[in-house]
């Protein structure tokens, strides 16, 4: 996702550019979507797609885990400047990339 808005593909709100993204831009069931990659070059023969709602999802989640983490700090009387080292274990936290 951060790609996609650091090269313009998409705004601060997770909206498409139609200029940007006009080769790309795929409706179905689920939207708007932008192709990342056609289903002959992925694993498993589909279309890759992310669409508006799943940028908006992930926008939110961040939104949320940012509130809690806040909370959690406050009532431990810390700020994010006395952290360290912060860890997200799973599959989640696996694929993330921490310079993004």
């Amino acid at each position: 996702m951060a790609e996609l808005f650091i090269h313009g593909y998409i705004d601060r709100h997770g909206k498409f550019n139609a200029q940007k993204t006009k080769d790309r831009l795929v409706e179905d069931e689920t939207g708007t979507g932008f192709l990342i990659e056609k289903g002959n070059n992925s694993y498993w023969g589909k279309d890759l797609i992310i669409t508006e709602k799943d940028i908006s999802n992930l926008i939110r989640t961040k939104g949320a885990v940012f509130s809690a983490c806040s909370l959690l700090l406050k009532n431990a009387g810390l700020t994010f400047d006395k952290i360290d080292a912060f860890y997200i274990a799973g599959g989640f936290g696996q694929h993330l990339n921490i310079e993004n």
